[in-house]
Formats: C-alpha cells, structure tokens, sequence
C-alpha cells in the first residue's frame, strides 16, 4: 500500500496532469509546456522508486515482503506462465490511450483540452469493446464526471475573484517588494515556500492547496524574474509530498478507504510510504538545484543561482 499510494505522484508528473493545468491557468503558463517539463523528472523519479525498493529488498527483506520467497528466484508471479502475446494485449489499450493523449498533444494536432475529450473517448470505445460498459455504469460514470467538473469549475471561479482581489489589495506587490527590500537570500524564500506547500498537504487537497497559494506567491517569484515552468513542476512534486506526510495525508488515507481490509491500519500504510516520501524529496532538491532537467525538454535555458 506504501508504494501504491507513494507512487500516486507519477500520474501528476508524467503527463497529462491536471495539477500542472490549473497551475497554467492560474498562471498563465503554457500547459504544452508544463507537461513537457514534467516527463524527464518523471522518468528521474519512477527509476529512483524503482532503485529504492531494490534496496530494500536487499538489505530490508522484511520490509518489502512478508514471505522472503516472494524476493528469491523461484517466485512465480500469476503472469509467468502467460505468453507474450496475451501480456501484450492486456498492455494494448493502455498504449492506445497514452498514445492518443500525449501523442495528440506532441504532435500539434490537439490542444490539451481537446486531448482530454480525445482520451475520454478513446476510453469509451475501448470499454466498449471489452464489453465493460453497461448502461448502468455509464450513467454511473456521467453523473461522477458531472460532480466533479461542477466542483472544479466552483474551485476556478473561486479563485479568480481570490487573484483579483489580492491583486486589488495590492498584497503580493508589497510582499514582493518587502521581500526584495530585505535581500534575503532567493533560495531561503524558495525553501519557506515549499516547506509551506508541503504543511498544506498535510491537511489540505492538491488543488485547493494550489487555488489557496498560488496567485499569492506566483506575482512574488515572478518580481524575482523565476522560470514559472520550473516553479510549477517543483511546486506539483511538493504538494504531492505532503499528501503523505502524517497525521492527515489525504492520499494515505485515500488508500485506506479503497483497502476495506481492518488488518492494514493507516499508521503502517504511512511507514510504508516513507521510503518513497523520502525518494520524493531526493528528487525535489535535485529538480531545484538544476532547473535544466525540468527546462530541457521545453527549450528554454533559465538557473536561479
């Protein structure tokens, strides 16, 4: 459950995310390059997950499993004995999907919201042919979708007239221009920030925690002349972070709802995703010390130090 729920933030990184969307509408960023500039982080990431429960199974056998034979060579896992052809068929609409998504995207023929209709599409049809979709669960899915579309939408306009009125306040220039005054040191606000951010995901949701901060704090790094491409990934990886920080890490928790096993309880899903908190942050202060692996991708050539 550790790595199930510690893994989550790959789906927020690796593209399409909604997280980097409302980042590039709140601050009126390219989305096309947001989800850029999340792949090589991403890739960066998932093999440092991968690295990680290596080393764990190496020198921490009992943490990662509770029957050492699961670790040895003579574990047969359910698919060993399944030919190629039939694995390759599970993975085929997976590859339909992605490859519709991104591969619209990247190839100029769709913009990102029209990628997403393509991909609900593609969905539909592939559910279709699996003979997954009833009329009941169809409705089912429509009247989700509707319910969370009228809460994003509710989200949205809720902070537009947040932006506009601390713009009217005047509040972010003035820190700004506090913060400029003072000559604090760029990576000391940068590090306040994120460790803000991160508390925030202790309690909070991903998005409300991006509608509550992020037209205070983009008018400040953005005086400070900051890539807000790079900003925005550092700031999706540190929000997901504090989705699995204790005590109220909604992801864990999440993942506890969805378990319906009493025998797991949410203190131990917790210490099964702190390796992969810990990974995360690795990953974090290296996507911070060198912008470039965030910026490679997009085309742009930007370091704050």
């Amino acid at each position: 459950m550790g790595v199930v729920a510690g893994s989550s933030v790959l789906g927020m990184l690796i593209p399409p995310s909604i997280l980097m969307i409302i980042f590039g509408v709140i601050a009126n960023v390219s989305i096309a390059d947001l989800f850029k500039s999340g792949i090589l982080p991403g890739v960066i990431l998932a093999l440092s997950f991968c690295g990680m429960i290596f080393l764990l199974g190496y020198f921490r056998p009992g943490f990662v499993a509770a029957d050492p034979k699961a670790l040895s060579g003579d574990y047969k896992g359910p698919l060993d004995d399944v030919s190629g052809w039939v694995i390759a068929g599970k993975f085929l609409p997976i590859v339909v999907l992605v490859g519709t998504v991104l591969g619209g995207i990247y190839g100029g023929f769709l913009t990102p919201t029209e990628a997403g209709g393509a991909g609900a599409l593609a969905a539909f049809l592939i559910a279709l042919v699996r003979g997954e979709l009833t009329l009941r669960i169809f409705w089912s899915v429509a009247l989700e979708t509707g319910r969370v579309t009228a809460a994003i939408c509710f989200l949205l306009m809720a902070a537009a007239l947040y932006a506009q009125m601390l713009t009217l306040s005047g509040v972010p220039y003035a820190v700004g221009q506090w913060l400029q005054t003072a000559e604090l040191p760029v990576m000391l606000i940068l590090i306040g920030y994120l460790a803000v951010v991160i508390f925030l995901g202790c309690f909070l949701d991903s998005v409300s925690i991006m509608l509550i901060v992020l037209p205070f704090v983009i008018p400040v790094f953005d005086a400070f002349g900051m890539n807000l491409v790079w900003l925005g990934l550092i700031s999706v990886i540190a929000i997901e972070i504090g989705l699995l920080t204790p005590p109220l890490g909604l992801a864990v928790f999440v993942v506890k709802a969805n378990l319906d096993d009493q025998r797991v309880t949410a203190w131990q899903i917790f210490m099964g995703t702190m390796p992969m908190t810990l990974t995360m942050v690795a990953v974090l202060a290296v996507c911070v010390t060198f912008p470039w692996l965030s910026l490679v991708l997009v085309g742009q050539r930007w370091s704050w130090w």
